[in-house]
């Protein structure tokens, strides 16, 4: 009779020809992953899953290769099978992520309706990449509440490229005036502390919360801790069978990765 293993993340019993191959060294040889699975999560309209696959699978995530494969019709199976052979793409750490420059995303940016009405008419593209990228910049410290709010940030976008054009061209009397009404500006909308610690706006959120925290700890609450239960679900379906092989779990523990009819 051929051997039964119980795939990782969907918790069900599995044959061998119903798995996949990982390199990841740290699951027994018997905690494997079903190819259901891996074509369930890998699809390309998921990618934060399809690399978080990946990963734990140990393959590399090579872009070029996810596209290629994709473009064809093919499955996430199909990816394994292109990959495996290959000598340059061994691990997760061989993984090439795609990479949009700068002058890529303002080379296909384009000026719609909604965007001139926002700004108003008579600039060209490129100003109005500069307002849309600084406008981002604001939202991502924080997000405006209102309408109004939206439009004061707009005006504070204004402010800041009127600023720095006067910087760029000496004129002091402008200059003077302008960096005073833009630091009130920023005070009313209370980003001015954000903006004084030397954050770009554009970085990740870790690293947004990490410079937040030096100034002001978040308060923990209770609401926020683990929303979608991702340490429920590593418990049962990652650290309870890997106890079982090893003869660790206890009679609750399995009883528990077969509540609710999985």
């Amino acid at each position: 009779m051929a051997k039964a293993l119980q795939c990782v993340i969907c918790g069900k019993i599995k044959r061998v020809r119903q798995v996949v191959k990982h390199k990841n060294f740290l699951l027994n040889n018997d905690a494997v992953i079903c190819t259901d699975c891996v074509n369930d999560i890998g699809k390309p309209e998921h990618k934060d899953e399809l690399i978080a696959l990946c990963q734990l699978m140990n393959i590399p995530y090579v872009d070029s290769m996810v596209k290629e494969v994709f473009d064809d019709g093919k499955l996430f199976t199909d990816y394994l099978k292109k990959i495996a052979p290959s000598k340059k793409y061994v691990t997760f750490l061989d993984s090439e992520f795609e990479v949009v420059s700068q002058v890529d995303k303002q080379k296909d940016f384009q000026v719609t309706d909604e965007i001139e009405q926002k700004w108003g008419a008579g600039y060209n593209q490129d100003e109005y990449y500069k307002f849309e990228l600084s406008l981002k910049r604001l939202t991502n410290i924080k997000t405006p509440n209102t309408q109004f709010e939206l439009m004061r940030y707009i005006q504070n976008v204004k402010l800041q490229i009127a600023l720095d054009q006067s910087l760029k061209i000496g004129d002091s009397n402008a200059i003077q005036k302008l960096r005073k009404s833009y630091s009130e500006d920023l005070k009313d909308l209370g980003l001015d502390s954000v903006l004084n610690a030397a954050d770009d706006g554009m970085e990740s959120l870790g690293q947004r919360i990490k410079k937040w925290e030096n100034h002001e700890p978040i308060p923990e609450k209770k609401s926020l801790e683990d929303v979608d239960n991702i340490k429920e679900y590593i418990s049962k379906w990652f650290v309870i069978p890997m106890k079982r092989v090893f003869g660790l779990a206890d009679e609750s523990e399995v009883n528990e990765l077969y509540a609710n009819g999985d």
